[in-house]
């Protein structure tokens, strides 16, 4: 299969480069031209969990999608507030049968895809992989977790492959038709961990140390709850915030994404965390305090670095 992979940062180069290894024609497209140009010369550095590290050499690289080959899947990993200018971008990939797949954080980014090339097209998903980028080439496998994919309104029957051939690269794949319900769950996790570490600049693990950060992601995991009730997604806050604890626990020594983002003068992605919380609470008529403060209090420090 012809896979482009669009944003081969961390993630993006474990699935893509796990892909490649399983035998399927990988394409990374990235702006990041020394990460495209070491990959093609020296090949892709996986460092994994056991501390060893492997080499994947013959991905194809490119830092635009101008001139390459039309695509069976496009796998979405660029930074969720790029989603929709990235589809676009995509567009000339594009033949009849082509699927798009997004494996990003936040909300939104299925319905950005599908507004470029359609309902039909576009596939979900969530995983709990992680992973670290480490220089030009390099990343680090932080450990195997589940990848979950559904469609927007794609059949079974088209999604089955894809999770086929997920399993085959070794990166554990099911089929979910709750895979909207999954987005909201990660989001969760996302919307408590996330902005706190970035603004405290402490690592997911340092958030339990503390009385008024878990009181803080108490009340951003309680609003968040509210807001999916509304929107049609039914969850417990006592569960929510306790798994989001479960994982601060489970991945103590991690730093968040956004307070990589932070620490590395990038642009966060939280408007499509927290600020979509913040958004969809006006949509339907909750409030959101806590969301709508962190998000700010994020947004400053964005524009101090």
């Amino acid at each position: 299969m012809k896979i482009a992979v669009i944003g081969a940062g961390a993630m993006g180069s474990i699935f893509g480069g796990h892909l490649k290894e399983a035998g399927e024609d990988v394409t990374f497209i990235d702006i990041y031209k020394e990460h495209m140009d070491e990959i093609k010369k020296n090949g892709l550095s996986i460092e994994l969990p056991d501390g060893s590290t492997k080499v994947i050499h013959g991905i194809n690289t490119a830092t635009s999608p101008k001139g390459l080959p039309k695509m069976d899947l496009i796998i979405i990993f660029v930074k969720s507030t790029v989603t929709k200018e990235a589809a676009e971008e995509a567009k000339e990939l594009v033949k009849g049968d082509t699927l798009f797949l997004t494996l990003q954080n936040g909300l939104g980014n299925g319905e950005a895809i599908a507004e470029v090339v359609g309902e039909e097209k576009v596939l979900l998903g969530v995983t709990t992989c992680g992973g670290t980028f480490l220089g030009p080439g390099k990343v680090r496998f932080a450990g195997k977790g589940d990848t979950f994919i559904g469609g927007l309104k794609i059949g079974k029957e088209r999604v089955l492959p894809i999770v086929d051939i997920f399993n085959k690269a070794g990166l554990p794949t099911y089929y979910r038709d709750d895979v909207i319900g999954l987005v909201w769950d990660k989001l969760f996790i996302n919307v408590a961990i996330n902005p706190v570490t970035a603004i405290t600049g402490i690592k997911n693990g340092e958030l339990l140390n503390y009385e008024e950060t878990k009181k803080i992601m108490m009340g951003l995991v309680s609003e968040a709850v509210d807001v999916a009730d509304r929107k049609g997604i039914k969850r417990d806050k006592e569960k929510v915030y306790k798994h989001a604890l479960e994982v601060a626990e489970k991945t103590a020594k991690n730093m968040s994404s956004m307070l990589q983002d932070i620490t590395k003068k990038r642009k966060t992605e939280i408007d499509t965390i927290n600020g979509k919380i913040v958004e969809y609470g006006k949509e339907v008529g909750v409030a959101t305090p806590y969301n709508e403060m962190v998000t700010y209090l994020v947004k400053v420090l964005e524009k101090r670095r």
